[in-house]
């Protein structure tokens, strides 16, 4: 984004609002803002936070539209569709949402495996095919109490060592 644009959106306090709003986390809604600028707003909002700026929009239409236009201003941005969002009726793919969660910024496959297994184990969470995405060892999304934390660390550690002597 160029400094001229950062600037403009400096200017304007209502725009400051916003921003302040999104550093603390809060809703900032862009209700008075036209339509055509608020992807800008979006990317605008977006820069230098250290969070994800999630962005809601009325229908699909103007999702897909929205994003197309934010994707000008901001190339991070991510389309996630509706059907996603476990909408009454729709049945999530665990597939695409491992695939989504592999896709945010520090969540490697190790970690996806965890957050399944979590959600699967200790949240019951049940969809079809999602068994045949968690791990058959032990992860971290299995562990419920502080023992079996020291005891899954410490297989862990042990483990590691084994991989270490082995490859000498």
């Amino acid at each position: 984004m160029s400094h001229s644009l950062l600037s403009a959106g400096d200017a304007s306090s209502a725009a400051r609002r916003w921003r302040d709003a999104a550093r603390r986390g809060a809703p900032a809604v862009a209700g008075g803002v036209a339509a055509p600028a608020q992807p800008f707003l979006a990317a605008w909002l977006a820069e230098g936070l250290e969070r994800t700026l999630c962005v809601v929009c009325p229908d699909v239409k103007r999702q897909e539209e929205f994003f197309h236009d934010l994707r000008f201003w901001n190339g991070d941005a991510l389309l996630v569709p509706d059907l996603e969002l476990s909408a009454a009726g729709a049945t999530p793919d665990p597939e695409l949402a491992a695939a989504r969660l592999g896709a945010l910024p520090g969540i490697g496959a190790m970690k996806v495996q965890t957050i399944m297994a979590l959600l699967a184990r200790q949240y019951g969470v049940e969809l079809p095919g999602l068994a045949a995405l968690l791990p058959a060892q032990r992860t971290l999304g299995d562990v419920t109490t502080a023992a079996e934390l020291a005891d899954y660390q410490a297989g862990k550690r042990a483990a590691k060592a084994a991989r270490r002597a082995a490859a000498q």
